[in-house]
């Protein structure tokens, strides 16, 4: 086909949603080009290179459910079974009781229901109704996004008549953890989308990559690209959109030439797909495309007339300002040895202020041959130390020569935290030379250091957080009132819901598919015109999720009798006698069980 007559297709945001859409329309004959505001591709899924070592942004978890990944990755030439490894299980660990991990096995599997049941992360009875409340959850309807259906997963959790605080604080440990967000604030909709397809197919219970995601998915992913003709700019940023006569005609962005000079630039676009964070969506539909200096703002006032934004033709887009994204900020530590009894899955650091996670990083243990590990603080707001950058992290660190003072002290104060879990020699302060912890090894060359513990703040890096009401601002992936503006991401409405890998890649076939649906109406020919495909994970049917709510919910009343006799019993300085004990489970057995639908 001549170069001339492709679609043209703009694409600004390299994060895994752009890379899908890049590559299934550059499949299909379309002139791509891909504009990434970092100086790498990759998003979440990317990484900073020290020392030949890539440190990535997050350690990421793949659920055997996450069909349209593993679609992408076939293209790509990864196959699961030899670049993946499964982990079937995750770990708790309460301060002091190293190395006594607790662990969850393939959750939702029949096969792992007993060992699970009695895996001691929660007195039995709790462990029973924590996993009741997720079929409970699975026979609701949230799908009318109406203020009735607007409720927090916590919310939820208190209302049912099963309902014990244990399980409640079980819950906000989970969702903190894994989406840094309260369980008081975390749509109980989005959070039931991900139970669904978990529990559908539980096992393994995750895969993860055996080397780094950039190396090992992005960059593979970004050479296809480059093979099929796909033009990518980084380190360069969009800052306007015009929209005129429905439909969009230009874009600004600023290119960085290096540290400290930056090149602006107004470009027209056929067709635009905007797969970029919450605060970069936000932004963009408020920002028409402009260059103009200062002394010429009256010609640019005159023509707003006929051009402008893109919420003036999409007005309700202007609440998209009401996404929220938190960082989780990871830290790769680097031991002086091998620490004894640290697993390879992942765990959670129960009643952690800081709400930490930590992974062991094999590959770079490995390499050392020394223990290596990624430490994510998910409680962001909890660090009392100021991790706000204005500037690339990157760069930052460039000008500044040095960690600063306050990601050292951030640095310190997490493995302080985390050394009331596992047992190391710590020292009194960061850089200390009696630690077993490798701060930095000798300098390279210059000043730059090599890094073997190492802090990613990740404010430049956010996970998109489906708070409720989120849904309501979310943007959809087309518009009528603007033909060729597309919009992918996590952030962007499709049926995955919750922010996860598969949500982002699901919503850039999302816009990829309507582009390449519309090319198709207006005749626009393509040198590959296969439809492009979406898979919807499996569910278990409604009528089953509802037999098996029915059939256990006597099992779910006499769970909660034990655990009101266990809390009964606790809270009591003598044992206490047999009447007021009874009439306690006779009330609490008589209320579970008529609300839990098994009577009237």
């Amino acid at each position: 086909m001549p170069k001339d007559i492709r679609p043209s297709v703009t694409i600004v945001g390299g994060g895994i949603a752009g890379l899908t859409a890049a590559l299934r329309l550059s499949q299909r004959g379309c002139n791509v080009t891909i504009i990434e505001r970092e100086p790498q591709l990759g998003g979440n899924l990317g990484g900073t290179p020290s020392d030949n070592t890539i440190y990535e942004v997050y350690p990421h978890m793949f659920g055997h459910w996450y069909e349209n990944f593993w679609d992408l990755i076939k293209d790509v030439g990864l196959i699961r079974e030899r670049d993946f490894e499964r982990r079937p299980e995750c770990g708790f660990l309460e301060k002091g009781q190293f190395p006594n991990y607790k662990l969850l096995a393939d959750n939702g599997s029949v096969k792992t229901w007993l060992q699970n049941l009695l895996s001691g992360i929660l007195p039995v009875p709790d462990m029973f109704l924590a996993a009741y409340a997720i079929i409970d959850l699975l026979t609701e309807d949230f799908s009318d996004n109406d203020f009735f259906s607007m409720q927090t997963l916590n919310g939820f959790l208190v209302t049912r008549p099963y309902a014990t605080e244990t399980i409640a604080k079980f819950y906000q440990l989970l969702v903190m953890n894994i989406w840094s967000v309260d369980s008081s604030l975390t749509s109980v909709e989005a959070f039931q989308s991900f139970a669904k397809y978990q529990l559908r197919q539980p096992t393994p219970q995750c895969w993860v990559l055996t080397d780094n995601s950039y190396e090992q998915l992005i960059v593979p992913l970004q050479n296809k690209l480059l093979e099929l003709g796909c033009k990518i700019k980084t380190s360069t940023t969009v800052d306007g959109v015009t929209v005129k006569e429905g439909k969009v005609v230009k874009i600004s962005y600023s290119t960085s030439l290096d540290d400290l000079k930056t090149e602006s630039k107004l470009e027209e676009v056929e067709n635009l797909i905007l797969a970029v964070t919450p605060n970069a969506v936000a932004r963009l539909v408020k920002s028409a495309a402009s260059v103009v200096a200062k002394e010429e703002q009256t010609f640019s006032e005159r023509i707003e007339i006929e051009e402008g934004p893109i919420v003036r033709s999409v007005p309700q887009l202007a609440n998209t300002r009401r996404l929220s994204s938190e960082p989780i900020p990871v830290l790769y530590v680097t031991f002086k040895k091998k620490l004894p009894n640290i697993p390879r899955y992942y765990v959670a650091l129960v009643d952690s202020t800081y709400s930490l996670t930590f992974v062991k990083v094999e590959s770079l243990s490995e390499q050392y041959g020394k223990t290596v590990l990624a430490i994510a603080a998910s409680n962001f707001d909890s660090l009392p130390v100021k991790l706000e950058n204005s500037l690339d992290e990157e760069m930052y660190e460039r000008l500044t020569k040095a960690l600063d003072k306050d990601k050292k002290e951030a640095t310190y104060l997490i493995l302080k935290q985390f050394n009331e879990y596992v047992p190391f020699k710590l020292g009194y302060c960061w850089g200390d030379t009696e630690s077993e912890v490798e701060w930095d090894d000798k300098k390279t060359f210059f000043y730059l250091d090599r890094k073997r513990t190492f802090l990613r703040s990740n404010t430049n890096h956010r996970l998109f957080i489906n708070k409720v009401g989120s849904r309501q601002a979310q943007p959809k992936p087309t518009y009528p009132a603007i033909q060729n503006l597309y919009f992918a991401g996590d952030t962007c409405i499709n049926p995955i819901v919750i922010a996860t890998v598969e949500s982002a890649v699901y919503s850039g076939l999302q816009a990829a598919q309507a582009l390449w649906q519309n090319l198709q109406k207006q005749g626009t020919a393509l040198s590959n015109s296969h439809p492009i495909e979406i898979k919807d994970p499996e569910v278990y049917p409604l009528g089953l999720l509802f037999a098996w709510k029915i059939m256990l919910a006597p099992y779910a009343v006499l769970a909660k009798c034990w655990a009101d006799a266990d809390d009964y019993v606790n809270v009591l300085p003598e044992p206490p006698s047999v009447a007021p004990l009874l009439t306690q489970c006779v009330v609490t057995a008589s209320n579970a069980y008529v609300q839990c639908g098994v009577v009237a």
